[in-house]
C-alpha cells in the first residue's frame, strides 16, 4: 500500500510538470524548439502513467 502512495505521488507531481511544459508551449505558438518541448512535455506525462500502472498491475 505503501508503494501505491508513492506510485499515485510521483504520478501527479510528473503530470503536472508535464501539463505545465506542454501549455507554456502552447502559449508561446509552436516553432522547432518549442516541439521538442512539448514531446519532452508528453514524455514526462508518460513515464509518470507508466510507473503507476506498473506499481498498480505487479502482484
Amino acid at each position: 500500500m505503501d508503494k501505491l502512495k508513492w506510485a499515485v505521488f510521483i504520478f501527479a507531481v510528473l503530470s503536472i510538470v508535464g501539463g505545465a511544459v506542454v501549455y507554456m508551449t502552447g502559449q508561446q505558438g509552436l516553432n522547432r524548439d518549442s516541439f521538442f518541448v512539448a514531446v519532452f512535455g508528453s514524455l514526462t506525462f508518460g513515464l509518470g502513467l507508466w510507473l503507476l500502472t506498473r506499481t498498480l498491475f505487479r502482484r
